[in-house]
């Protein structure tokens, strides 16, 4: 809905306002919020079409490879929907008019963002209402390499911790702890900022899980050679023909995993990486 709509809308309850029963002192039956005018709110209140400049002052608050989590201040966005009825409400009537109705409309809105409910080409919604909004700001090469990365937000579960970072986002014990992704988009192409209804116990940031990869654990200082995870859970360090290790010993490979080829597969099976983060008041960092 476009804010030209939805100024107009609140311009023809300015005019309804001020009709026989506000001439005659009667108090006005409040109405609900014009549909336009909670769409384009909700969508300020998720800072669309704010600047980064106004999110980010300086770059140096968000240098390359890093990511900052931060709420919403509602005192902020409050005044950012203030000041856009207030240029809709032409006159000292229309901003009288504003100002008495600030209240409610503002309740709508934050209700609307609360339920997750909001009507928005990059909002992915999900479970039940909560009265804050978070979310972070990544700068990385990855998000211009993956415009599907995916984000997943997610409560402490009953027993006060996040679901396991290694578990499986479609057990429905997991699912049910998913907190609405009201907002995920990239603001330029190396940054993407992710709106949450709610207070993240954990949050998971993903590689797109579209396409098959095959490859081995790396090496480092505690395995000098490439290895993989045997099905039985123990490390196998991978066989190569000859010196150079160019060329995997397949089959020697197999036989050391107690595999065959079908299983081998799957132990050669490499998932979409995952990044998760705890808050620190779950005792991560």
């Amino acid at each position: 809905m476009s804010e030209s709509r939805a100024a107009s809308v609140l311009r023809a309850r300015i005019a309804a306002a001020h009709g026989p029963a506000e001439a005659s002192g009667a108090q006005p039956v409040p109405e609900p919020v014009p549909e336009p005018v909670l769409e384009v709110l909700c969508r300020y209140c998720l800072l669309e079409g704010v600047p980064l400049t106004y999110m980010l002052p300086d770059a140096g608050l968000l240098p390359d490879v890093s990511i900052r989590f931060f709420t919403v201040d509602p005192d902020w966005t409050d005044a950012l929907a203030a000041g856009v009825l207030a240029v809709s409400a032409a006159g000292s009537s229309g901003q009288a008019f504003v100002a008495r109705h600030l209240a409610d409309t503002m309740a709508a809105v934050r209700a609307r963002l609360a339920s997750g409910a909001v009507e928005s080409a990059s909002a992915h919604t999900a479970g039940g209402p909560s009265e804050s909004i978070t979310g972070f700001l990544l700068r990385s090469a990855l998000v211009s390499a993956y415009p599907q990365l995916e984000v997943r937000a997610f409560a402490a579960g009953a027993n006060g911790k996040p679901p396991p970072g290694d578990g499986n986002p479609t057990d429905p014990s997991i699912a049910a702890l998913k907190l609405p992704t009201l907002r995920l988009a990239r603001l330029t192409p190396n940054v993407l900022i992710a709106l949450f209804a709610g207070r993240p116990a954990s949050i998971w940031i993903e590689e797109p899980h579209h396409g098959l990869r095959v490859g081995l654990q790396a090496s480092d200082a505690q395995h000098p050679q490439p290895y993989v995870i045997a099905p039985g859970g123990h490390q196998v360090t991978v066989p190569f023909r000859g010196p150079d290790h160019r060329v995997i010993d397949v089959e020697a490979l197999a036989g050391a995993c107690g595999t065959g080829p079908g299983d081998l597969a799957r132990v050669l099976l490499r998932l979409p990486v995952r990044e998760v983060f705890v808050s620190s008041a779950q005792g991560g960092g």
